[in-house]
């Protein structure tokens, strides 16, 4: 039996999430599952009257399968990582003439906040029937305001086919290291290589600003944007689950 741990180890509250969803949230951190952990986290969301708790586990860890259902823990979606050397060329050579690829502006985010509130469906909040789908189409709405605003990225570049915003992407690098956060097209521009063309000026991107490998993730239910990050040359490198605890 270990000694008693406080609970912030294990768990805190996530306020913006509380506030945005009307629930009270809490992230489970990174931990080794055992049944001492099941029993804390069990009378900390008691005792702290918490509705949800989000946990990811890798794919591989027996315990955390084994263990997180004990929590209430159901699994609402998994998580492919994928990561992409930019030691390796970048082909751009299929790019579409007509699609062209530039910094965001000011008056983009409209239209942009427009594409996110549709672009998302895959992901595990409207997975999880508790969370009203206008909530999540809220969530995805301020993500990318927030991202055209540099709050939370370092970039947004935009796709704009015949004058008019048909596409985005999010790029943030930390430590030479660089991150694909949201990317989305709308319905009128699918299929026509937007989001590969998108993806690949981003890689160009990172590369200008010195990053050696760049990382992106997605659903496991999300084929299309799997076969995007592929034909761009990115490898699959881990897997994860996504649990909410109710």
């Amino acid at each position: 039996m270990r000694d008693q741990i406080t609970s912030s180890e294990y768990c805190e509250l996530l306020d913006w999430d509380s506030k945005f969803f009307g629930y009270r949230i809490a992230r489970a951190n990174n931990l080794r599952w055992d049944k001492d952990i099941v029993n804390s986290i069990k009378e900390w969301r008691q005792n702290e009257n918490v509705d949800c708790i989000y946990i990811l586990a890798d794919v591989n860890d027996f315990e955390a399968c084994q263990y997180i259902p004990m929590v209430g823990g159901c699994c609402v979606d998994v998580r492919v990582n994928f990561v992409r050397n930019l030691a390796e060329p970048i082909d751009n050579s299929v790019s579409q003439t007509n699609i062209m690829i530039r910094p965001v502006s000011y008056t983009d985010i409209p239209v942009l906040k427009y594409i996110a509130s549709y672009s998302y469906h895959d992901t595990r909040f409207y997975f999880d029937r508790h969370f009203d789908r206008s909530k999540c189409d809220e969530l995805y709405q301020i993500w990318i305001q927030r991202s055209c605003e540099k709050i939370i990225a370092d970039e947004v570049l935009v796709a704009q086919l015949n004058q008019y915003p048909v596409g985005y992407i999010t790029c943030s690098v930390k430590n030479n290291i660089g991150t694909i956060g949201l990317v989305g097209v709308s319905h009128e521009a699918r299929g026509q290589g937007v989001g590969r063309q998108l993806v690949l000026n981003s890689l160009e991107w990172f590369k200008r600003h010195n990053c050696t490998i760049v990382h992106v993730a997605t659903q496991g239910r999300n084929v299309l944007a799997q076969r995007v990050y592929e034909r761009a040359g990115f490898l699959a490198n881990g897997f994860s689950l996504w649990y909410h605890s109710w």
